[in-house]
């Protein structure tokens, strides 16, 4: 049975690969960042997002072992969506904390 040449994954990938999961890591690094300041209704919001972020993470460093070039590319945008709706996500919370009250007063 004839079986196709895989494509594996280039330099360019791998650069992508590490340029997604550093924004996600910094993302997540200003969620934790924010969880002794917050008021308890965020905080369980917060991790929930910090969840996200670090399966998100694992999905990328999952598909990367796989080490195939066709289902990366397909997924790329993906990953670039995502990471665009956490990060407003996150905006939005972090709104929530610079307008609450609780923490103008500290």
């Amino acid at each position: 049975m004839y079986e196709p040449p895989r494509q594996v994954l280039d330099y360019r990938h791998i650069e992508q690969i590490n340029t997604v999961i550093f924004h996600f890591r910094e993302l997540s690094r200003q969620v934790t960042m924010q969880l002794g300041v917050v008021p308890s209704s965020v905080i369980a919001e917060l991790r929930g997002l910090n969840q996200r972020i670090v399966h998100a993470i694992e999905l990328i460093e999952g598909d990367t072992v796989r080490n195939e070039r066709a289902p990366f590319e397909a997924k790329l945008e993906f990953y670039h969506q995502e990471y665009e709706e956490i990060k407003v996500l996150f905006n939005e919370l972090e709104s929530i904390l610079n307008n609450s009250p609780s923490l103008s007063m500290q």
